[in-house]
């Protein structure tokens, strides 16, 4: 319903509805807490900009970060952590990956010295 304000005007009744914001989830983020507002530039789209609701700072991300930001996680095996939860088999697979690499490093390594002598 509608009501009469004082200055006369006509105000809907949810007017002085306040809504609380803040999520109930703690919700995060490896760049970050959550939620956060995205802006697009027109000039350069492939450029983005995060504006955090909760503390108010500011990231820039751009082609070059992503790409940066992705061959970093594959390093640390990042992707694996949405998988497996468990840290022991993160860690030993890890393990078993280092011994392929540097089995295949010995392996180079034995083949050229063979076809240099």
């Amino acid at each position: 319903m509608s009501k009469l304000s004082s200055s006369g005007t006509w105000r809907p009744a949810h007017a002085n509805l306040r809504l609380n914001c803040s999520p109930t989830i703690e919700l995060t983020y490896p760049w970050g807490p959550l939620p956060v507002y995205r802006v697009v530039v027109a000039e350069d789209p492939s450029t983005l900009y995060y504006f955090s609701v909760r503390d108010g700072t500011v990231s820039r991300s751009d082609r070059e970060s992503r790409i940066r930001n992705a061959v970093a996680s594959l390093h640390t095996l990042d992707p694996i952590k949405l998988l497996i939860e468990r840290e022991a088999f993160r860690k030993g697979l890890l393990i078993v990956a280092s011994l392929i690499g540097i089995a295949a490093v010995c392996t180079g390594y034995a083949l050229a010295l063979k076809r240099w002598r």
